[in-house]
């Protein structure tokens, strides 16, 4: 039999059998009826993985799998042919009958370019198969997509359906005619015998497509159009009444649209003769009834809304439809004294347009054809370039850019001139892009390039270079990595499983050789279900995972047994994963993991683990004897150290108690140091000075000089009511300290205490030319002790003058605050530093500041009035800066609130 294969396969490249059954996508075997030789396709190899040199049992495989028989004749030889259910689908070779009899457009890309294509795919591109064959999609596309897309997007979505992204969109296509047709494209990776191609399945979509959508597009490019163009236009309807005008109309007309729509264009557009200054009119009506263009060699004078006046010249046409009728008129004007400001935004615009011209990474070159005189091409000048094109030819011949303007090609590279001038002269024939692709050589470096040759004129034309070298190099690296990971594939030790169908009875579809290893299978069998490779009682197991897998797509770290071919049970991590075809049909993809080792260590560790943990129990319990023997001795440590608790509370309460002992004590020594203080300095000096200013006054008297006995008199007063009020201080503190001074609260008018103490204080304010004023905001009723208030206000006041210089101030502020009055006496007087408000208040300093003239005091005072007034349920507060004077503020509780 081995000999008849090899007499078949050497028959095969002359015999039309072999070609006839590589059609097929199905595993076909073919074989002759008058010498029982045989022949199989490409697609039989395949799906039951044998080579050409492998023996085969023909009537095993008829016996074993479901094929369908028939009788066929070829080459008036009889044959019987057995095609074989599959459910591999692949592509073989591209030569099948369907594949040329489709009614789709079907072609293939490789590297970019056409690398095959269906009979229906010629015709829609109105070509010959060797005028599409190495093209690209660019070429057959207009340069720019309805919608703005670029037809250079086109390599965009070819990338990614290579790397497998599903790719499906709406194209507009150019035919080899100039036919524009619109395709539904599906774009799709297909690997035929280890390489990649792009797989493209075409519908003509040209009579479906939404015409509203064109139609919304042409307005949208009209308006475009319309809102772009430099000169002015008005279109009319057949009664010269405005439909509509661009936004260069609106302004050297002065009228919005809005307010000119449906008015005459005569009205608005009031024009007179340059020469002769007439007025004259847009021969509307004219260009309506004769339908005829009029454009009138004269310059007009054009008076805006706005009052300004332009130079124009107009011409009018007539607005007909695709069936010849005349719908109204189009008129376009311009100005012709251009305004500065136009001037330099089209400067800027140019230079905009300059920039980005020399900028493009592309590197685009304009030529002029120098022609002989026979009108055939002789040679081509450099005109333009942008920088990308300059650099290129810089690194080719070493010349600086304003060295190659005016260079013949000829000069530069004459090779290139012999090599692209017949696309030249096809793209200046066709008036049409002509681009193809090339390797050129930059510094000893080979690069990819795409060049179109686009014709500008007669004798211009445009040449643009795109570098393709790192596409290229794309394509080989991804090239590369997908042999890669056939390779991981092809060479790991788990089992990689494809499942047909996510539903019962799961058959696999595919193993891979590593799996087929784990199994101890010599090759894929055919109509294998994973249930074939589990124990029995795992079937539900395998069911409910499956089940999970259609709900959440991943199942990962299932832990069963398999079974291997010999019956040899393991222990098997199984991880499963949905994917989706480009079809839509949905697979499941797992991986199995042989973790019969890692199991087995797991159970010796489960035994260590255990004998580990007797042993914990063993020490455990002695422990615990141990412990209930500390607990015993710890019992009573806790009532001795109970006990010394106790102990040390009682010293701890025995010592607070001389502590505050000890405080009073101290309070109470310098209580009595204070009233020495007091008795020793306070009294006995104003009495001293009473004592001297009697024997002066007896002196006086016997000298009967009664002026300077008045001012003596005087003298002693003052020192009699500063003793007296001393004295009243001293005697209010040591009852507050007796505890005997209770504050004996009635309802009074705050204003009347101020007053009362303003005219005890109203002669020595005098004498110091104060200036008092009172801002009394509120007059109130307080509920408080009226003499310990007197007590404080007189106390506060008197300060207020003694630390005030002549010629001073003093304020007294009252205003209600919530429920509370507020008092402030505030004076210019000299003020206190920090360390003297500290020290305010207290009874253990004794820093008596003297007045502004030498005016002394006790220092008892504020002491005093801070008790009363926080006897009353008030507070006091001051306020202080050294040299700039000080402001004393109490509150007390209104009464009734």
């Amino acid at each position: 039999m081995q000999d008849k294969v090899s007499k078949i396969e050497a028959n095969h490249n002359s015999s039309e059998d072999l070609s006839f059954i590589n059609a097929f996508c199905d595993p076909v075997l073919l074989i002759s009826k008058s010498d029982e030789t045989y022949t199989v396709n490409d697609a039989f190899l395949t799906y039951f993985n044998l080579s050409k040199k492998d023996n085969i049992d023909v009537n095993s495989y008829i016996a074993t799998y479901s094929s369908k028989n028939s009788t066929i004749q070829i080459a008036q030889n009889d044959y019987d042919l057995f095609v074989f259910e599959s459910e591999l689908r692949y592509f073989g070779k591209f030569y099948s009958s369907v594949f040329n009899n489709s009614k789709n457009a079907i072609f293939f890309l490789k590297d970019n370019q056409f690398y095959h294509c269906n009979n229906h795919c010629l015709e829609l591109f109105e070509c010959k198969r060797e005028d599409i064959i190495g093209k690209t999609p660019y070429d057959f596309s207009p340069m720019i997509q309805p919608g703005g897309v670029s037809a250079r997007h086109s390599e965009y979505l070819i990338a990614q359906a290579r790397l497998g992204n599903h790719q499906r969109f709406k194209w507009q296509h150019l035919s080899k005619k100039g036919r524009l047709f619109w395709l539904e494209v599906d774009l799709m990776p297909v690997d035929i015998e280890g390489e990649v191609f792009v797989q493209a399945l075409t519908t003509d979509i040209t009579d479906l497509i939404d015409k509203k959508d064109m139609l919304k597009e042409h307005i949208q490019f009209s308006e475009t159009v319309l809102n772009s163009m430099g000169e002015a236009l008005i279109t009319t309807d057949n009664f010269g009444k405005i439909v509509s005008m661009n936004p260069v109309a609106e302004k050297l007309t002065g009228w919005k649209f809005e307010l000119a729509k449906s008015q005459h264009i005569n009205s608005v557009s009031i024009i007179s003769d340059l020469v002769s200054m007439k007025q004259a009119s847009f021969k509307v009506e004219e260009v309506i009834q004769k339908g005829r263009t009029v454009a009138p060699n004269a310059t007009y004078l054009l008076s805006a809304k706005n009052g300004r006046k332009y130079s124009i010249q107009y011409n009018a046409s007539p607005l007909i439809d695709a069936k010849g009728k005349i719908w109204g008129a189009i008129v376009v004007f311009a100005n012709k004294e251009i305004d500065k400001e136009v001037q330099k935004a089209l400067k800027s615009e140019h230079k905009k347009f300059n920039n980005l011209y020399k900028s493009l990474p592309e590197s685009i070159a304009i030529y002029e054809i120098i022609r002989g005189a026979d009108n055939r091409i002789e040679d081509y000048l450099i005109k333009d370039a942008n920088d990308a094109y300059f650099e290129s030819l810089k690194l080719r011949v070493g010349l600086n850019p304003k060295d190659l303007i005016g260079k013949r090609i000829s000069q530069l590279y004459p090779d290139h001139k012999k090599a692209y001038e017949p696309h030249v002269i096809k793209a200046l024939q066709s008036g049409e892009p002509v681009m193809l692709s090339d390797a050129i050589t930059l510094t000893g470096k080979t690069k990819y390039v795409n060049l179109r040759f686009i014709p500008l004129s007669e004798n211009t034309i445009c040449v643009v270079v795109e570098d393709v070298s790192e596409l290229k190099k794309y394509s080989t690296m991804l090239k590369h990595q997908e042999n890669k990971i056939n390779t991981i594939y092809n060479t790991a030790h788990n089992i990689a499983f494809v499942i047909n169908e996510i539903r019962h009875p799961y058959k696999i579809l595919e193993i891979s050789p590593g799996g087929l290893e784990m199994l101890r299978l010599n090759q894929m069998e055919y109509n294998v279900s994973i249930f074939d490779f589990h124990l029995p009682e795992n079937k539900y197991r395998v069911i409910e995972a499956t089940d999970e897998l259609i709900l959440k797509k991943v199942v990962s770290n299932i832990e069963t047994q398999l079974v291997r071919k010999d019956g040899e049970v393991f222990d098997a991590l199984i991880s499963l994963q949905t994917i989706t075809l480009d079809s839509g049909e949905e697979v499941a993809l797992g991986v199995v993991t042989d973790i019969t080792e890692q199991k087995k260590a797991q159970r010796t560790l489960e035994e260590l683990n255990q004998n580990l943990e007797n042993i914990i129990n063993e020490r455990t319990m002695e422990l615990k004897a141990t412990l209930e023997e500390l607990e015993s001795s710890n019992i009573e440590l806790t009532e001795l150290n109970t006990s010394i608790a106790l102990e040390t509370q009682k010293l701890i309460k025995l010592n607070d108690k001389l502590s505050v002992s000890e405080q009073e004590l101290q309070y109470a020594n310098a209580t009595k140091n204070r009233f020495f203080s007091i008795i020793g300095h306070d009294l006995k000096n104003p009495v001293h000075a009473l004592i001297l200013s009697i024997d002066i006054l007896q002196m006086l008297h016997k000298q009967n000089d009664r002026s300077k006995t008045d001012q003596y008199l005087e003298h002693m007063k003052e020192n009699t009511l500063r003793l007296r009020l001393t004295l009243e201080n001293l005697l209010s503190w040591a009852q507050s300290q007796d505890g005997k001074l209770i504050a004996k609260k009635e309802e009074f008018l705050f204003s009347s205490i101020i007053n009362d103490s303003i005219k005890i204080a109203s002669e020595h304010v005098r004498r110091k030319n104060i200036r008092l004023t009172q801002e009394l905001a509120c007059n109130v009723t307080v509920s408080a002790d009226k003499n310990m208030i007197e007590t404080v206000v007189r106390n506060l006041l008197t300060n207020a003058i003694k630390f005030t210089n002549e010629y001073g101030q003093i304020t007294i502020r009252t205003y209600a605050e919530s429920d509370l009055l507020k008092c402030e006496i505030s004076d210019t007087g000299i003020g206190m530093s920090k360390e003297e408000l500290s020290m305010l208040f207290r009874l253990d300093s004794h820093n008596i500041k003297k007045g502004t003239n030498k005016e002394t005091g006790s220092g008892l005072g504020l002491i005093l009035c801070k008790e009363f007034i926080e006897k009353n349920g008030g507070t006091i507060s001051v306020s202080s800066e050294l040299g700039k004077g000080s402001t004393f503020s109490i509150s007390l509780p209104i009464a009734g609130v």
